[in-house]
């Protein structure tokens, strides 16, 4: 859910919702107060696993199969940025103040910092090596 509680992200795949027709790539804002849908964020190649809203509500994180983590404003549906991992997306998570985004992957797990919409730098990697920001 939106931090206001009025909006819902879901990865879809062409059998979970009625509302696509989309791939298995897709995700969809799907609800407002009143059922309305809103737009449809595309650009993975493959199925969405994990998605999570910025703590202001104004970007989505989405984390896929294709090994990417992408960015998204929601007030437009730009992508802002593109995070290629090592392997595929699980779960995502953003620290409460929203400047750190904890990905999820097959075998290991990574910190990102996330200076501006699309400044996202590698923190820390599941081996405990830091890198330079």
């Amino acid at each position: 859910y939106s931090p206001d509680g009025t909006t819902i992200a879901v990865g879809l795949d062409n059998s979970t919702s009625l509302w696509s027709r989309g791939g298995p790539s897709d995700v969809r804002l799907l609800w407002a107060c009143d059922g309305a849908h809103f737009q449809t964020l595309t650009g993975h190649t493959n199925w969405v696993y994990a998605v999570a809203y910025s703590p202001d509500g104004q970007t989505l994180a989405t984390g896929s199969d294709d090994k990417t983590v992408r960015l998204w404003r929601l007030s437009d549906g730009v992508l802002l940025h593109l995070a290629p991992q090592p392997e595929r997306v699980w779960s995502l998570a953003y620290s409460p103040d929203g400047t750190t985004i904890a990905v999820g992957l097959d075998n290991s797990t990574s910190l990102w910092s996330r200076g501006g919409p699309s400044d996202v730098r590698l923190l820390w990697a599941c081996d405990g090596a830091h890198f330079q920001t």
